[in-house]
């Protein structure tokens, strides 16, 4: 798992996503699982995220075959919408929210991976995936 620091600043945060979203690029979906922390609610595996990347944004196949594979951010075209990380002023665990859009197939898509970055006590923050889904 990608390290960050107890109290990570936005584009610390930023580096990390970066980092998941070329391991996706890679095809190494293991690299982009151990690259987060995981919340058992969401129940993410590697093969998930492989199959709702490919279905994009659903874990079965599309009706028309097609299946979507994440490009590496510089070979996208476009750019995209929702790259954004947001600090949270609560006084809970909660310290930022993120979504960053995903390149598929050659160009920057509405394909978005929220994330959540938990503060631990006297540990480094850990950068939890949410969802992969379309906004």
């Amino acid at each position: 798992m990608a390290q960050l620091s107890e109290r990570p600043a936005p584009a610390e945060v930023l580096v990390v996503i970066e980092t998941w979203i070329d391991h996706l690029a890679a095809q190494d979906y293991a690299a982009a699982f151990a690259a987060t922390d995981h919340d058992a609610y969401y129940g993410w595996t590697p093969a998930l995220m492989r199959r709702v990347i490919e279905g994009y944004g659903l874990p079965e196949a599309r009706p028309s075959g097609v299946a979507f594979h994440v490009t590496a951010r510089a070979d996208a075209t476009g750019r995209p919408r929702y790259r954004e990380i947001t600090e949270v002023d609560e006084a809970g665990d909660v310290l930022m929210r993120a979504t960053h859009d995903l390149p598929l197939n050659g160009r920057w898509s509405d394909l978005t991976a929220t994330f959540r970055v938990e503060k631990r006590l006297g540990r480094p923050a850990a950068l939890i995936l949410e969802e992969i889904h379309v906004f």
